[in-house]
């Protein structure tokens, strides 16, 4: 199992990535215009196709083509910039671009470090058998609620049972076969699920997956997210976080309750940091790539609401520090409520995320 920190450590122990995280350091430190170096990660989205209709996705509002990233395609993107870390996650479900796989066995053939996210409800053995034998480094499955009618209610069109038997025969088949794929649930905690924060780290402890991810939902630029938030549910959170740690020293299942803790220190009417005082250097080190091969600053900008510009027209080079980018660094890093998405978003980067 890696952290942060080991996958960087792992990053700069690969020669070729020596000089770009050097670049990408001073540059998210120095939060200037223009970025000193290529991005060392990139999410390059392989598929807006999905078969659930979560309630909070914004996929249920996006205008953007639903279409999947041919794997040629993919090849043309990653060379362009060929990232030390690659997430594949798209808007959809990654599973059904047949061509994942072959993603991934490209990219690990050059060197990266690989993930994706699942929402679980493909996993069928062949699949399983697939994820196992690709060399990806990172799944993460989604899971919304511990209990079957939360789980349901808001990841609208999916079976519980089904995932979960579907994520534990994955466990045990990377466990039988020795192979080194980290495991991981990711949550979105949100009005509905927070109190059963602690029944799914417990739900992640009886399957043996590496982590637990949560984090708080995003509202993006919908109106309709903002009951979902968790402004009105401080307390709740608080409730439910102060078990987990209660009750981490028994516990194998690693939990990265930072951005939990992060949202609780700060509140616009009461004690602590405001929206404003974040910092996130996000744009200084990573790009999210459309399936179609447009750039955008990161994946919550959904329907590309800010466009630098097309991999597949123009050289990516030219693309990261063009006029478009270097605003949009400026306008983050000195007046960050400008940017509605990047004002609502909860997200506090000070490091490096992988």
């Amino acid at each position: 199992m890696s952290s942060k920190k080991e996958v960087a450590t792992d990053l700069l122990g690969k020669y070729k990535y020596y000089p770009r995280m050097t670049g990408v350091v001073l540059s998210s430190v120095a939060r200037r215009a223009r970025a000193l170096s290529k991005p060392v990660r990139a999410q390059i989205e392989n598929t807006t196709a999905c078969n659930l209709k979560c309630r909070m996705c914004p996929l249920r509002e996006m205008s953007r083509k639903r279409g999947s990233l041919p794997v040629e395609n993919f090849r043309r993107a990653y060379d362009a910039i060929r990232p030390g870390f690659l997430n594949l996650t798209g808007r959809g479900e990654s599973l059904m671009n047949e061509g994942i796989f072959e993603m991934v066995s490209y990219a690990k053939q050059k060197g990266s470090f690989v993930k994706f996210d699942s929402n679980g409800t493909l996993f069928t053995s062949k699949n399983i058998e697939r994820i196992i034998g690709s060399g990806l480094d990172l799944i993460s499955v989604s899971l919304d609620g511990a209990r079957k009618e939360t789980n349901e209610s808001i990841r609208v069109g999916c079976d519980h049972d089904a995932i979960v038997t579907g994520l534990r025969d994955l466990v045990y088949q990377r466990d039988s076969e020795g192979i080194k794929l980290q495991i991981h649930i990711g949550t979105v905690l949100q009005a509905g699920n927070v109190l059963e924060f602690m029944e799914l780290v417990e739900l992640g402890e009886g399957l043996g997956v590496d982590k637990i991810n949560p984090k708080p939902v995003e509202e993006y630029d919908l109106a309709d997210n903002k009951p979902f938030t968790l402004e009105n549910y401080r307390e709740e959170l608080d409730q439910s976080v102060s078990q987990y740690l209660e009750s981490r020293d028994r516990l194998s299942v690693e939990v990265d309750v930072k951005p939990l803790l992060s949202f609780l220190q700060k509140n616009e009417t009461a004690g602590g940091r405001s929206r404003k005082d974040r910092i996130c250097m996000i744009p200084w080190y990573s790009t999210y790539i459309s399936w179609e091969g447009d750039v955008f600053p990161c994946c919550y900008y959904y329907d590309g609401q800010v466009n630098f510009g097309n991999i597949f027209d123009t050289p990516f080079n030219e693309i990261w520090n063009n006029p478009k980018y270097r605003e949009f660094r400026t306008r983050l890093r000195d007046d960050r409520d400008s940017l509605p998405i990047c004002k609502a978003c909860t997200k506090e980067e000070r490091l490096l995320e992988f």
